[in-house]
């Protein structure tokens, strides 16, 4: 069954045998730039790949652009004007199919002030009034797990990350927005503009709670979530539960990894193999929890597969990604 993974990030050197490693497993990929940075370094890392890429392969890439976060040294007039201009040539000249929100937004981005940048703040409005009037859809990174504000726990699934990688770590920032205030600002967006397409990344950083995901789809008809790196934490829930959960939605769920892989021109056929078999499990885990009753496991952690019926694995696998990236 061809797939499409809506959420990953794969640099291609070697096209040849990279293209041949995603064709044995029939995937089409969602290239997904991160926006890091108000210098526009991001943008030259990152998006010759991704242009290059869906330019000569589009039967097998797609790409999602970004943004520049603003650095204050301009208007906010010219800053939207500027960044509208860069993702009208993305779009139209490009090829992009959506464009990214990322985490810095609420989780680094600060004012002149120091007061932390929210996704609704009004600086990024004329961004969202321009991309829901062209019908652009958004794919928004907002805030982490929920263990990103816990205390560290060994047994926690993102407990590697959070140990590692303490700028992202919130427990020990009491200063910094709460869980419940990222969601609420990327809400505030999600009704403010109700013609505009908007996937929440990672089910919209709810992983820990489907109820509330489930809310928000019943309440905003343009909201969508992928499941990109969070198969994991669907793992320790009630399967019933989930299957029932992935079931209801599936015309706004979007299955994806979060997978990639970087360039490899410079590697031994034996590290490129090794690569290809990393993946190659990966995506076997993921195909087999949601296709299959299998007990599957993804690092130290169990679940029995959801066994999806055939109509839902379609929506995941495939449609709903079309429908919300429209130009898949």
């Amino acid at each position: 069954m061809h797939r499409i993974d809506s959420h990953a990030h794969y640099r291609l050197d070697n096209n040849a045998q990279d293209l041949a490693f995603l064709r044995e497993l029939d995937l089409k990929i969602v290239n997904v730039a991160v926006p890091l940075d108000s210098d526009g370094s991001w943008r030259k890392g990152q998006l010759p790949y991704y242009e290059d890429m869906y330019q000569r392969y589009p039967d097998q890439f797609a790409w999602v652009t970004g943004f520049e976060l603003p650095g204050y040294k301009e208007s906010p007039a010219t800053y939207a004007e500027r960044m509208i201009a860069h993702l009208q040539r993305d779009f139209e000249k490009g090829g992009a199919i959506a464009c990214k929100f990322w985490k810095n937004i609420g989780m680094e981005l600060k004012d002149p002030t120091g007061r932390i940048v929210l996704i609704d703040d009004a600086i990024f409005e004329p961004i969202f009034a321009w991309m829901e009037k062209n019908r652009y859809p958004a794919l928004a990174h907002i805030a982490e797990p929920i263990d990103c504000w816990r205390p560290l726990d060994p047994n926690s699934l993102h407990y590697g990350y959070f140990s590692q990688n303490n700028e992202w770590y919130m427990y020990d920032k009491p200063h910094m927005p709460s869980h419940e205030v990222l969601m609420q600002a990327r809400d505030n967006v999600v009704a403010r503009h109700p013609k505009l397409p908007f996937i929440g990344a990672h089910l919209g950083s709810m992983e820990h709670d489907l109820e509330g995901i489930a809310a928000r789809l019943d309440r905003y008809p343009n909201y969508a979530v992928d499941i990109s790196g969070r198969t994991i934490d669907l793992f320790p829930q009630d399967s019933a539960k989930v299957r029932q959960f992935v079931t209801r939605y599936a015309d706004r769920i979007l299955w994806s990894t979060d997978a990639g892989m970087g360039p490899m021109a410079k590697s031994t056929p034996e590290k490129r193999e090794e690569t290809y078999n990393w993946l190659r499990g990966w995506y076997q885990t993921e195909l087999d929890y949601y296709t299959t009753d299998k007990v599957v496991t993804l690092g130290k952690f169990q679940a029995k597969g959801l066994k999806l019926d055939a109509a839902t694995q379609q929506k995941i696998f495939v449609t709903s990604a079309q429908h919300w990236f429209p130009g898949l």
